[in-house]
């Protein structure tokens, strides 16, 4: 995450102390490369997880778990983000339970809200 993306998650986990039971951060997803990543046959060194994708954050609470995009001043685009990750993340991480789409921003911005609840987002403003 970039310091603005952490100065924001900072601030919604001191608002929100309870929010998840356990969190991953930077959440490799997606196939990576077509090309070998292995760095060391020797020691079995692997570069592939540099390739993937990475989710912000993976909240876990209880049997939920939130796929988390942290965004200043979230837009449309960060909404195709999301649901890219929430695919990658249902057909690859291996856990039994899907994952939920949700934007992290420091402004809501027009159109926002709409937008996600259309597409299956949950959007967090916080100040």
């Amino acid at each position: 995450m970039k310091p603005a993306d952490v100065e924001i998650w900072n601030r919604f986990i001191e608002q929100n102390p309870k929010a998840y039971d356990y969190v991953y951060y930077d959440y490799a997803v997606g196939k990576g490369p077509d090309f070998d990543t292995v760095v060391n046959p020797e020691t079995g060194g692997d570069d592939r997880e540099l390739y993937q994708y990475k989710i912000d954050v993976v909240g876990v609470k209880g049997q939920t778990i939130d796929l988390i995009e942290i965004k200043p001043r979230a837009g449309l685009s960060c909404c195709g983000q999301i649901c890219g990750y929430r695919c990658l993340w249902n057909r690859d991480a291996g856990f039994e339970e899907e994952g939920q789409a949700v934007i992290i921003t420091d402004v809501l911005r027009p159109d926002m809200p709409d937008v996600c609840e259309d597409m299956g987002i949950r959007i967090i403003v916080v100040k």
